[in-house]
């Protein structure tokens, strides 16, 4: 049997790791923005974690229960979710360049049942404090955040856009605005 307070702490106190640093083990592991604060407790049975945040939370949509695609949907990474048009995309490619860069996990490798790691994702979350699991108890499926401008400035500058790459992410940020509006007007 898992002492549940005792993974807590050793959880809580885990280090977070750039996302392609993340092992290739299954366990339960704790998402971090890019401010490093731990918004999102889950859990992998099947894929490591690299496999699992990088496939899905990093590179997955923005309808799905992917933390990081949804969140980071925002601004210039902002892309509707049936937009498959050049700009579109080049917004989603710059989210996940940004989420791969500036986000964080936390890995605590635990072998069990998926039954088990689901019942010990439930007692980590009710142990935490809130802001700590923010995103497990949202399905909002907009930015939580205004998209952090300057880094954003600076990861288009590293990944040497032209000036019609970045065009094309300024006019997906009109669509964020506008999304944002309707979403606020519901």
């Amino acid at each position: 049997m898992i002492d549940i307070a005792e993974l807590f702490r050793k959880f809580e106190a885990s280090p977070l790791h750039l996302l392609s640093d993340l092992p290739n083990e299954t366990g339960i592991y704790w998402l971090a923005d890019h401010d490093g604060k731990r918004r999102y407790v889950g859990i992998t049975d099947r894929l490591g974690f690299l496999q699992r945040i990088n496939k899905y939370h990093c590179a997955g949509d923005e309808t799905n229960s992917h933390k990081f695609s949804c969140n980071y949907n925002v601004g210039r990474m902002y892309r509707d979710p049936k937009d498959r048009g050049d700009d579109a995309l080049k917004a989603k490619k710059l989210r996940s360049c940004f989420i791969r860069k500036h986000c964080s996990a936390a890995c605590l490798p635990i072998i069990a049942p998926k039954e088990e790691l689901e019942r010990v994702e439930r007692q980590i979350i009710a142990l935490a404090q809130p802001d700590t699991v923010a995103w497990n108890h949202s399905r909002n499926r907009l930015a939580t955040f205004e998209e952090p401008t300057e880094l954003v400035d600076q990861l288009i500058a590293e990944l040497g856009w032209s000036d019609v790459d970045r065009l094309a992410v300024d006019r997906q940020s009109r669509f964020s605005a506008r999304a944002k509006h309707l979403k606020s007007n519901e």
